[in-house]
């Protein structure tokens, strides 16, 4: 498979896994009653997750670290 690809494959599930992590999240909150966010507000705060999250991929990457903390 072209490597390229699997880069963007790898990257739609990793942004796919931060908006349904947010939307459970809201799900759980929303059932205790907590929060009651629209869905497009919840799918914002997936998608900036997602973002803070490859920022952080890549600073560790910068420092010799992989995603967790560990040297490489």
């Amino acid at each position: 498979m072209n490597t390229e690809l699997l880069k963007r494959l790898k990257t739609f599930g990793w942004n796919l896994l931060y908006v349904v992590i947010a939307f459970a999240i809201e799900w759980i909150a929303d059932n205790i009653g907590l929060l009651e966010l629209p869905p497009l507000v919840t799918t914002i705060i997936g998608l900036l997750l997602a973002q803070v999250s490859k920022w952080w991929a890549n600073h560790q990457n910068l420092v010799g670290k992989t995603f967790f903390g560990y040297r490489k």
